[in-house]
């Protein structure tokens, strides 16, 4: 809060692409990360996104990627649920 601490922003970015702390993520398993994201969303750029999810391929990450028009934060699923759902199987299902 004072300095001491990265800004929750950074950490967030950092640890997503850390295989010692993404639960799940075994050693020679390929990884695999989503991306539902809007340009209509005031609260995360969805130009930060694509470079989070550049930053995951350049590691090796098999990425998804889902671009929405017309949705704010969080509300992808209730106005896209067709296209949501399709990517989160495509991505367990790998």
């Amino acid at each position: 809060a004072l300095g001491r601490y990265e800004y929750p922003e950074v950490l967030v970015r950092r640890t997503l692409l850390d295989e010692n702390f993404v639960c799940g993520v075994e050693r020679g398993a390929k990884k695999r990360m989503c991306y539902l994201y809007s340009k209509a969303d005031h609260m995360t750029d969805w130009k930060d996104v694509v470079e989070h999810a550049d930053m995951a391929r350049e590691k090796g990450w098999d990425v998804g990627k889902v671009v929405f028009e017309r949705t704010a934060h969080c509300n992808h699923f209730a106005k896209n649920e067709e296209a949501y759902v399709g990517e989160m199987r495509r991505m367990w299902e790998g």
